[in-house]
């Protein structure tokens, strides 16, 4: 073999890695891992900050939409969501004249719109720098990084400003919600007595919705005093499913808790833990489901996106109806009309009754999963164990999700109903989703 023979073959290997860079290797699984960092890290920023879950799941879908934008270009077979989410123009496409290494892209960007998120900017800023500099051992041509790094910070600016139209700005100047004062009307509940969280949720831009009241439920019992009637009648199983609480129940009831900022008291003191709200609880199952089944990266960030993008939905709807309906607390009417000392299991949460948050929001990102990922699919959640609870096994999506919904009623601060159309009410938000969004080609 000749020496011309040989620079031959050895650009031509030159030329093949650099284009293997440039397209990021969509389908190899090992790339998966540089999404599922950067959700994880993300979670820990959120936990850190005690974001509430609808904030909370808004900058999970603002992220994982961004990486989403950016990754999709290493591949033909993937949409982009641009003119399909509400408000979402044309997304800036890469110089088809360069060469990128997309995964430098969809990192910078990510945790671009991540900084403008979150404040604990020091764990977006840590993770993006530990992911580049792995990243840059691989020897990379330097062009193809800078060109990468580049149109990533064009996306993020692109996205931080479409972002910056959902009203979330506006919230913090709209006036706080007024207690009605009315019997069955919502009162805060003890140990903090909080105002109500996010009143004015409502205001935000869907996503894919049209109107926040797009998957209205069936209204919710007609509050009564009167013991024969069906309000009484589900505070009476409410009532009694905490008294006769099995260890099991209880704790599924603890498990599913995903209270962002959990209120402890001793003696006289009062102090707060922090944990997963119920978004970051899904985004770590879909992690530990995609790399059990070792998803590729595309893959991986098609369903942490579509996930978010309908608990975003989901939340706005199941919010709208809570302060429309304004219910009152299984705890506050069972204090007032049937045992003064009864506490549920642990506190209720600082909003109205109907719908349940997490029967809604469950619901919602199992159907979208099951959709993307698949059906019966078991898996082992250790989602909670860094908070000191045991990992649970479950059969399928949708079976982690009815044990969410039905945790409410464990816990003692949901009714049935509240439950059962939540449940319903996410459905529908997710199959909505589904039938909107187009994103990948078969």
């Amino acid at each position: 073999m000749n020496k011309m023979r040989i620079l031959k073959l050895f650009l031509l290997f030159t030329f093949l890695l650099i284009v293997k860079n440039s397209l990021a290797n969509p389908n190899d699984t090992a790339n998966a891992n540089l999404v599922h960092v950067l959700v994880e890290q993300l979670s820990q920023a959120v936990i850190q900050d005690g974001f509430n879950p609808p904030q909370a799941i808004r900058i999970y879908a603002y992220c994982n939409i961004t990486a989403y934008e950016a990754l999709i270009n290493s591949a033909k077979n993937y949409s982009s969501l641009g003119n399909q989410l509400n408000g979402l123009g044309d997304v800036p496409k890469p110089d088809a004249k360069l060469q990128y290494d997309f995964r430098y892209a969809a990192v910078v960007a990510f945790s671009k719109v991540a900084r403008s998120l979150v404040y604990r900017i020091f764990v977006t800023d840590a993770t993006e720098k530990n992911l580049l500099a792995k990243l840059e051992k691989e020897n990379t041509p330097q062009p193809t990084i800078d060109n990468s790094k580049k149109y990533g910070n064009e996306l993020a600016d692109f996205m931080i400003a479409w972002i910056k139209n959902d009203n979330f700005t506006q919230l913090k100047t709209m006036q706080r919600y007024e207690l009605k004062g009315t019997p069955g009307s919502w009162e805060p509940t003890p140990p903090g007595y909080l105002d109500a969280a996010e009143p004015n949720w409502c205001k935000i831009r869907p996503l894919v919705m049209k109107s926040v009241d797009q998957f209205k439920p069936s209204p919710p019992h007609e509050f009564s005093e009167d013991t024969a009637s069906q309000f009484y009648k589900e505070a009476i199983e409410v009532y009694n499913t905490v008294n006769e609480l099995t260890r099991d129940r209880l704790i599924i009831a603890k498990y599913w808790d995903d209270s962002p900022a959990h209120i402890e008291t001793s003696g006289h003191f009062m102090y707060v833990s922090r944990k997963l709200t119920p978004g970051g609880h899904w985004m770590n199952i879909i992690k530990i489901v995609a790399k059990d089944k070792q998803l590729n990266m595309l893959e991986s960030i098609r369903a942490y996106t579509l996930g978010s993008i309908t608990m975003f939905d989901a939340f706005i709807s199941c919010w709208d109806e809570k302060f429309k309906s304004d219910v009152i607390r299984p705890e506050t009417y069972i204090n007032r009309y049937i045992e003064p000392n009864w506490q549920p299991v642990f506190e209720t949460p600082p909003f109205p009754e109907y719908t349940s948050g997490h029967s809604v929001a469950s619901a919602s990102i199992a159907t979208i999963i099951t959709a993307v990922i698949g059906d019966n699919i078991a898996f082992v959640d250790s989602s909670e164990v860094p908070f000191n609870l045991s990992f649970r096994k479950y059969k399928s999506f949708n079976d982690a999700a009815n044990e969410a919904a039905m945790s409410r009623l464990y816990a003692g601060i949901h009714y049935r109903k509240a439950i059962e159309e939540g449940q319903k009410q996410g459905r529908a938000v997710a199959n909505n989703v589904l039938k909107t969004l187009k994103t990948k080609e078969d």
